[in-house]
């Protein structure tokens, strides 16, 4: 009876079957177990056998007994079950990888490591297509050294569209040698790839690019069953590209206009100073210093750039203030100075509507702000001062007292620090003070 029993199993398997036998016990009497069997015209079939050992009171093998039956058709549908669940926590991960970089070269790379990951291949390219040249060229790659996808050659327009003709929008390429421009065939022949899949990528009903994997593998089954799979990643891609290289070229124009603005603040900088020789380079001179301070008192990243722009632009409001009275030899009277006190209001005016400067008013529309409070045009007191603007009035007035003026000459730098000294917690915010020196002596 067991003779006949192993049989109807795999000869290689034998031995394994007998010994799970013969480890059967009282306690243990059966054991299950699956196998596959190959049939004489090269299909495969799945087996389930339980076998059973029945034993006597006192411990003998009295009968065995053994049922089998085949799973074939159960087999294939929880293999292609788990071939779904696989499929969809590939395309999750994709999304969820590609959704969280606007860097088109990341969202290249990531498109091209990703699908080596969920079709378990050595090897994929991602080619984008370029309407000038009319042809795919390798943007990205995943198992290519960097030497054999610089020397990938171009796939010409006219080779894709034979290939989506011939096999859609996605299919499998079986022969190398149809489509030799597709990547470096004696590389892929080294590595021992024999055939790819591909999916192409559309921006509406143009093409945008090919993504290709190369496999090794001889099941063919696998392999066919892929290129919906990678269809879904394609897709995936093409909506991640397209969305870097918005994202690109928004950055782009932003940088544009960054650059705009800080030529047309420098110029209002630099007209403000030519208005008055005495103080000509004096934008450009605080805004250096009060920059070193600020990092020095832990202002960083954007706050430094709203820094700079606000303290080349901190007298801005003078250009409301009549010539007659900011260019005046004369000491000014006490009806010119109240004219004069209203120009961080008019800085503050002139700025605030412009959302990108906004953030920058501290210093124009606060620098006249004293510590103790007796300053203007809010009487600002204390830290309700912002730091910024604490920070550059010592640094204003520092430079202010050593530079000629229409009503007085420079001060030397031993008077002009005994006045920021002495002004130390009534003008100025003592720590600031505290750092400024310190910065004054180490640099000399």
């Amino acid at each position: 009876m067991g003779h006949k029993f192993l049989e109807f199993q795999p000869p290689e398997i034998q031995d394994q079957i007998i010994e799970l036998i013969n480890n059967l016990t009282p306690d243990k009497p059966s054991v299950t177990y699956e196998h596959y069997v190959l049939i004489t015209d090269g299909s495969i079939r799945w087996q389930e056998w339980t076998d059973q050992v029945l034993f006597t009171k006192a411990g003998e093998v009295k009968e065995f007994q053994t049922v089998g039956r085949d799973i074939t058709e159960s087999k294939q549908a929880s293999e292609e079950i788990q071939r779904q669940r696989d499929r969809a926590e590939s395309l999750l991960k994709n999304a969820a990888l590609l959704n969280a970089d606007l860097d088109l070269e990341t969202v290249l790379n990531t498109v091209c490591e990703e699908t080596c990951s969920a079709l378990h291949v050595p090897l994929s390219g991602l080619l984008l297509y370029n309407d000038k040249s009319h042809s795919f060229h390798l943007a990205g790659s995943s198992g290519l050294p960097p030497k054999v996808a610089k020397s990938v050659k171009p796939l010409p327009r006219a080779v894709y569209d034979e290939l989506v003709h011939k096999l859609g929008k996605s299919g499998v390429v079986s022969d190398l040698a149809a489509v030799p421009d597709l990547l470096s065939v004696e590389f892929l022949r080294e590595r021992g790839i024999k055939h790819f899949v591909y999916a192409s990528l559309k921006r509406g009903n143009l093409p945008m690019g090919l993504l290709v994997a190369g496999s090794a593998g001889e099941d063919y089954i696998l392999i066919e069953d892929t290129p919906e799979l990678l269809s879904g990643l394609a897709d995936q891609a093409a909506s991640a590209i397209t969305n870097a290289e918005l994202f690109q070229k928004l950055e782009s124009s932003n940088l544009e206009l960054l650059q705009a603005y800080g030529a047309t603040i420098e110029g209002w900088a630099y007209a403000l100073d030519l208005k008055d020789e005495e103080t000509k380079n004096h934008s450009q001179r605080v805004t250096e210093m009060t920059l070193r301070l600020a990092r020095e008192m832990g202002v960083k990243d954007e706050a430094l750039g709203h820094t700079r722009r606000g303290a080349l632009l901190h007298d801005i409001g003078k250009m409301g203030i009549p010539d007659a009275i900011l260019l005046k030899s004369d000491p000014l009277t006490e009806r010119e100075w109240a004219v004069v006190h209203r120009h961080p209001r008019y800085a503050y005016d002139m700025l605030s509507p412009i959302d990108y400067l906004r953030p920058a008013l501290a210093i124009p529309y606060c620098h006249h702000e004293k510590f103790d409070g007796s300053g203007y045009p809010r009487g600002l007191k204390g830290e309700h001062i912002p730091l910024t603007a604490r920070i550059f009035a010592v640094v204003d007035v520092f430079d202010a007292l050593t530079s000629d003026r229409p009503y007085r000459k420079a001060w030397s730098r031993e008077e002009a620090l005994d006045h920021i000294k002495q002004e130390s917690g009534k003008h100025f915010d003592p720590q600031v003070v505290a750092v400024f020196l310190g910065e004054l002596n180490s640099t000399g």
